[in-house]
């Protein structure tokens, strides 16, 4: 998912490049500005920046807020819109040394930034993101795979406990008729977490271990180390992720 969104927001800011520099639209100068950029510099800056706002968007603010809801997927593409064209107003009005600063111009714009972004981002808000977030979270079975495809090991979240790192394996754990049984793949805990980021049943507590939330019996905090207990299984957690987890 986390490539996915890499190239989401990259295609932003190509895609505004081109609707100004190849496309010519909305009429844009193509003079010198009087900040001294030619227009294909300033066709490029404003792509980097579109980029730029929406990869903190989706990989900052997005995980925060996690709308869920149809009005609240609207009201957020609404949000990332406004957030991402008044960006551009700014930096427009540098480069024409803020002549262009008044209520009736920034209008004017947004405008014009909404037809051409809000289809791709609605697009990929209720298309592509939404199909990643309920196959993920929501989907009956985990599926673990090698890095071959070969080894495939699907589990139900109920039953699925951590998963512990051990060089370039991962060992499973999950439960079957109520005992412990374990799993081995060749694969890396980057990978897996990186598939699952959305996923509320693992959850990184260690460099070398994905522990399942709901799974979670009890964290012992013991001479200034703290545990994750889970059938009667001892799992460190780091500091770092401490407080992640006692929230």
């Amino acid at each position: 998912m986390k490539t996915v969104k890499i190239l989401y927001v990259l295609f932003l800011g190509l895609m505004l490049f081109y609707v100004l520099y190849i496309f010519e639209a909305f009429g844009i100068d193509q003079g010198v500005s009087y900040s001294g950029h030619d227009f294909l510099t300033r066709s490029i800056l404003f792509g980097l920046l579109n980029s730029f706002v929406f990869f903190v968007l989706e990989f900052g603010l997005s995980k925060k807020i996690n709308p869920k809801t149809l009005f609240q997927k609207i009201a957020w593409i609404f949000a990332q819109l406004l957030i991402g064209g008044t960006s551009i107003f700014l930096l427009f009005n540098y480069f024409w040394n803020w002549q262009e600063w008044s209520l009736n111009a920034y209008i004017l714009l947004i405008l014009e930034y909404f037809s051409i972004m809000i289809l791709p981002i609605a697009l990929f808000q209720f298309g592509i993101n939404d199909r990643f977030k309920l196959t993920l979270p929501n989907s009956e079975v985990l599926i673990f795979q090698s890095e071959n495809g070969k080894d495939v090991i699907q589990v139900k979240p109920e039953f699925f406990l951590f998963m512990r790192s051990d060089k370039n394996y991962l060992e499973i754990y999950f439960l079957e008729q109520e005992k412990i049984k374990t799993h081995l793949i060749r694969n890396r805990l980057k990978v897996i977490e990186d598939n699952y980021e959305d996923s509320p049943f693992l959850k990184r507590c260690h460099r070398s271990f994905l522990v399942n939330p709901i799974q979670i019996d009890k964290i012992i905090k013991n001479k200034g180390k703290s545990e994750i207990h889970i059938q009667n299984q001892i799992i460190p957690i780091s500091d770092s992720f401490l407080e992640s987890f006692m929230n």
